[in-house]
């Protein structure tokens, strides 16, 4: 919770899994600015290697510097800022799979950042993205709210809906959703998805989720689940447990922002 934003966040192990490998994570840089970020991270070690933090915590102390030495240029280079965090973390997890090929084998990490700041009395976001993690906006209307993806998956299956091979209801229950094309980790240069300068209006809802969620629940019931429930805490708590109904065979991580 922040005085600007109204926000929470929720990671479960889920059904099936013995090991949580989501992690969600936040940073206020100052009153008006705050960084939201959810990550699905693979290869954790059983002593206790996360992928999915050690990549969280280079992109927050990444972003965290900068701000601090300057943070208007920050906030007017955010694209920048957040593409250096993200390289950043890249470099920090391939060193793993460098010095030790074979242990290391399976590690990527799935990342999507919202950072959240004010300009001229309105809300802006920037946002980063890499994986198969997603960010969705909410936004209400006289008629009736709406729901829209905002990021894309890096994903050989989202590859074939882009090629018309694919339907995208099919893409859903297809295997290949799985196969995840650009991650941190696994390249020395991940393709990242860069979205600067979005205007938040009043009464916006930002929705953040794992793949444990999204591929569980279709868009038009998470966006009915958020709009049923009291408060974001409510929210993402709701969503869990809607995609454990679905009994999906992964973790489950969602953050939900209101813009008041």
């Amino acid at each position: 919770m922040s005085e600007r934003y109204s926000f929470e966040g929720k990671s479960d192990v889920g059904i099936q899994k013995i090991v949580n490998e989501d992690y969600i994570d936040t940073l206020h840089l100052d009153d008006d600015t705050l960084l939201l970020l959810i990550a699905d991270g693979s290869g954790s070690g059983p002593e206790g290697f996360q992928p999915a933090i050690i990549a969280s915590a280079e992109i927050k102390t990444t972003v965290k510097r900068i701000f601090d030495k300057r943070p208007a240029l920050a906030l007017n280079s955010s694209d920048l800022v957040l593409y250096e965090a993200y390289m950043n973390a890249n470099r920090v997890l391939s060193v793993f799979a460098v010095c030790d090929p074979e242990r290391y084998l399976r590690i990527g990490c799935s990342v999507t950042c919202c950072l959240l700041y004010q300009r001229e009395k309105r809300t802006y976001a920037s946002i980063a993205s890499v994986g198969n993690t997603r960010l969705y906006l909410i936004r209400l209307s006289k008629h009736s709210p709406s729901i829209h993806l905002l990021t894309v998956d890096h994903t050989k299956a989202a590859d074939m809906v882009t090629a018309g091979l694919l339907n995208e209801e099919d893409y859903y229950s297809h295997l290949d959703r799985l196969v995840i094309t650009s991650a941190l980790g696994i390249s020395p240069e991940p393709k990242i998805q860069i979205l600067e300068n979005i205007l938040i209006k009043k009464d916006d809802i930002i929705l953040m989720t794992t793949d444990g969620i999204h591929y569980a629940i279709r868009s038009e019931a998470m966006c009915d689940i958020v709009l049923q429930s009291g408060s974001c805490s409510d929210a993402v708590c709701s969503l869990i447990e809607a995609a454990k109904l679905e009994k999906y065979p992964d973790n489950m991580s969602a953050i939900v922002a209101y813009i008041p």
